[in-house]
């Protein structure tokens, strides 16, 4: 049935491209353009893995799929036309002092010096050996999850460090967008300050920030007086390259980060593990008996519980019940322990507790993602609907790999994101303005 399922997801995204006036970033093609992706290697390795699916798991992931394409197509015909903004506010040039960028990349590199030295602390690590002190530092926070003795002006700096890099990338685009010249220190301060999450052994805010790409340059193109997009066999063959020097590139940024026990391992089956192992593991998971569902949504709404549960008095309970997944292996090929969105939806909620979420998850981006084009925002700095979609549009699309998407838009540093791209526009540039009138 994975063959199947794989044919009937390629026609849904085909239907949702057009339906969604043939744009690349709407949420419904990239929703259901990472489902159709995580079937083909699931259909690749389908013999390898004995992945004979199961109907409830074909169900639930084109069921969840349809509902999603259905509820994004209803959101934006209503929205439509009750929306009588335009896009007819032409990009301008985002002009940020030269002396300001210059000071802030050297403050960025002066904390990012100060941040590997606490987190080589934090752990008892070796400075002569970054790569295996940041494998123990990641080891540590996600998987034992234990709390590291990081300074807080350190964590809350580099946190305003991790959401400028999406703040000087639409900048650097916009700015290209209006001139056709690159923005070459707005560029190096985007890319160092994507960089910096290396430092807690994270490829992936990395791979985030870089899938936001997509979405700012379609939206903010939008705006410009070559609305369409089109497909050209140039672009899709740069789109295709790109793709896959990440895929190939996946392996080896495990290893940068000190992870040397993927080098036994076959570049593609890291790969297939990474794009498809997701479905053969919620099919495993969903032949199992589960316990009663846990309505507090702990691990649906993890990053958001995991506070609430400190102040709440109830941490004991919250890391109790909070499901990180099994590690599995079948036939001498490791599965990984992430099983899809719909894992923490079963695990909360019960079996059928993913259809309200996948209808309200549908509607609330769709509504973003309309803001994002719509909107209009008369100042000549960043627009924050269209960095929040960027932000978000990573967990989209990595949906088929896990809950990624609620847990980084319910949160209190989403929260820090949002707050820091209003700090951010203030300084470079409506301060400017302000000074200026």
């Amino acid at each position: 049935m994975i063959y199947l399922l794989f044919i009937l997801l390629v026609l849904l995204l085909i239907l949702s491209f057009y339906i969604n006036n043939k744009e690349f970033a709407s949420p419904a093609f990239a929703f259901v353009g990472s489902f159709t992706f995580s079937c083909f290697w699931a259909a690749l390795y389908a013999k390898k893995w004995d992945l004979n699916l199961n109907f409830n798991t074909f169900f639930i992931i084109l069921f969840g799929a349809i509902i999603f394409v259905f509820i994004s197509y209803i959101t934006r015909k209503k929205y439509n036309k009750s929306n009588k903004e335009s896009t007819e506010d032409e990009l301008k040039y985002i002009n940020i002092k030269k002396y300001k960028k210059i000071l802030f990349l050297i403050f960025i590199l002066l904390m990012t010096i100060i941040s590997i030295y606490y987190t080589v602390k934090s752990v008892d690590g070796n400075f002569t050996n970054i790569r295996t002190t940041l494998y123990k530092y990641r080891n540590y926070t996600a998987f034992q999850g234990k709390d590291v003795n990081i300074p807080f002006f350190v964590s809350a700096t580099m946190g305003l460090i991790h959401c400028s890099a999406y703040w000087f990338l639409y900048v650097t685009i916009n700015n290209y967008l209006v001139n056709r010249k690159i923005d070459y220190l707005s560029l190096i301060i985007s890319i160092v300050c994507g960089l910096t999450n290396l430092i807690e052994g994270n490829r992936g805010g990395i791979l985030n920030f870089l899938v936001s790409i997509v979405p700012i340059y379609l939206l903010l193109k939008m705006r410009t007086k070559e609305k369409n997009i089109k497909i050209n066999i140039k672009g899709v063959i740069i789109v295709c390259v790109i793709a896959t020097a990440l895929l190939f590139g996946l392996k080896l940024s495990a290893q940068l980060i000190g992870r040397d026990d993927v080098k036994k391992i076959n570049t593609m089956d890291y790969i297939a593990m990474y794009s498809g192992a997701e479905i053969k593991n919620l099919d495993l998971f969903l032949q199992e008996k589960h316990e009663n569902p846990n309505f507090l949504g702990i691990n649906t709404f993890n990053s958001l519980m995991k506070p609430i549960s400190k102040i709440g008095g109830f941490y004991e309970y919250f890391e109790k019940n909070t499901d990180v997944g099994t590690f599995r292996k079948i036939n001498g090929y490791n599965l990984g322990n992430v099983y899809t969105i719909y894992y923490s939806f079963i695990t909360d909620f019960g079996y059928f507790g993913f259809i309200p979420l996948i209808i309200l998850m549908s509607l609330v981006i769709q509504i973003i993602y309309e803001n994002s084009k719509y909107k209009i925002y008369k100042m000549e700095s960043p627009n924050i609907y269209i960095l929040i979609y960027g932000f978000i549009f990573g967990g989209l699309i990595f949906c088929f790999f896990g809950n990624k998407l609620i847990n980084q838009a319910i949160s209190i540093s989403f929260v820090q994101y949002v707050i820091a791209w209003y700090v951010l526009n203030y300084i470079f540039v409506k301060l400017e303005v302000k000074n200026k009138n």
